[in-house]
């Protein structure tokens, strides 16, 4: 059975969109799905709207590179350089139902398989702290998971406690809405991506972002 990302994305931005520097991207091929989650600083900044669409534009050229080509890419960038950025790249490989991703900064990553949970969790600014080399991470998805990753604009802690998880694929864009208007700290751009895993066909949610 091959497998694909029902992809949805909620955002309150701390002023108004075009100065919001969370965003999320969601690009299809033929055997791939290619993610981009960020969160650049200097929210409320009147420049962050333009910051956006050029590393949208970027990754959207680029996104098929391996993500270590792709993330160097990124950081070269001038406005990473400028204002950082916490950084989720990724690549699903729907043949292999393999998530191959590089995560910097001070996003937080969930995974539900099943009853198991696992939290991924970077520390550092990308422009602040250049590591030496990016890390690419891996993981199997299976029918049925659900992926979160939250902005430092959103309480994690407390969403944990009340939510109930794993969410239902039928549930996933009211929820990711629910989650920013209930545990957004208003101090900040507030974004949360949910991810389903779901029987390839089920969605048509190619070319998404926030």
């Amino acid at each position: 059975m091959s497998l694909d990302l029902e992809f949805v994305v909620a955002i309150h931005p701390f002023t108004k969109l075009n100065e919001c520097g969370d965003f999320a991207i969601h690009v299809k091929a033929t055997d791939h799905s290619y993610l981009m989650i960020g969160d650049l600083g200097g929210h409320g900044h009147p420049i962050l709207g333009q910051a956006v669409q050029v590393l949208e534009a970027l990754f959207r050229q680029h996104c098929h590179l391996p993500l270590t080509e792709l993330f160097e890419k990124i950081r070269q960038d001038a406005f990473v350089q400028d204002f950082g950025i916490a950084l989720l790249i990724a690549d699903y490989q729907i043949k292999t139902k393999k998530l191959d991703f590089i995560a910097m900064g001070n996003l937080q990553i969930h995974h539900w398989q099943h009853n198991w949970h696992k939290v991924w969790t970077q520390k550092g600014v990308l422009s602040l702290y250049l590591p030496g080399t990016a890390q690419v991470h891996s993981l199997g998805l299976a029918k049925g998971d659900t992926l979160m990753v939250l902005t430092d604009g959103v309480d994690v802690n407390k969403c944990l406690l009340d939510f109930d998880w794993p969410l239902s694929a039928t549930a996933l864009q009211h929820s990711a809405q629910q989650l920013v208007e209930q545990y957004g700290t208003h101090t900040d751009d507030e974004m949360c991506v949910l991810i389903k895993v779901v029987e390839l066909g089920a969605v048509n949610n190619a070319d998404l972002n926030g």
